[in-house]
């Protein structure tokens, strides 16, 4: 008996140095993650509103400027800006119309200070062209003097698209 308590013994001990038992810790690897992502090419353009303010239908003509600020990714080598003819009533490029419920008040915007140059929408002919990837363009605003309209809060909601080129 004295034999196997010796070999009981022997086991208790290796148990107690950890030798016996493994409980092991490891490393595994997996497949690879994949990363990917796909960058546009695309053009962001933020507007500073033309706010005319008061209007006199008897009073001279007022005289107002916004902006259109031009952000593309740098791949863009030039990109033109368009301003559709507004939301109003019978409106058109060559002659915009704020509203005031079924009232209208003529207006206009312009590429350049001088009020000669109308911004529209068709492309080399009343657009502004950019060459680049950004930039700031004003907007010149103008209501011409003695229109006979009823008072009221006139507004227009114009379109801006940006047409770009990448190579």
């Amino acid at each position: 008996m004295k034999a196997i308590r010796t070999k009981t013994l022997v086991c208790v001990a290796l148990a107690a140095c950890g030798l016996a038992t493994h409980a092991g810790t490891g490393t595994a690897t997996g497949t690879p993650l994949v990363v990917t992502a796909v960058v546009l090419s695309t053009c962001a353009a933020v507007s500073a509103p033309v706010t005319f303010g008061n209007y006199q239908a008897t009073g001279s003509t007022v005289n107002q400027t916004g902006s259109i600020t031009v952000t593309c990714t740098p791949d863009v080598t030039g990109y033109d800006v368009l301003l559709d003819k507004g939301a109003g009533t019978g409106a058109s490029v060559s002659q915009r119309k704020m509203t005031f419920l079924t009232n209208t008040l003529n207006y206009n915007l312009y590429r350049d200070l001088g009020a000669t140059q109308i911004w529209g929408e068709t492309v080399g002919t009343d657009t502004v062209h950019q060459t680049g990837s950004s930039g700031t363009h004003p907007i010149f605003g103008l209501i011409a003097s003695n229109q006979a309209v009823t008072p009221g809060a006139y507004s227009d909601t114009v379109a801006v698209t940006i047409n770009f080129v990448t190579p």
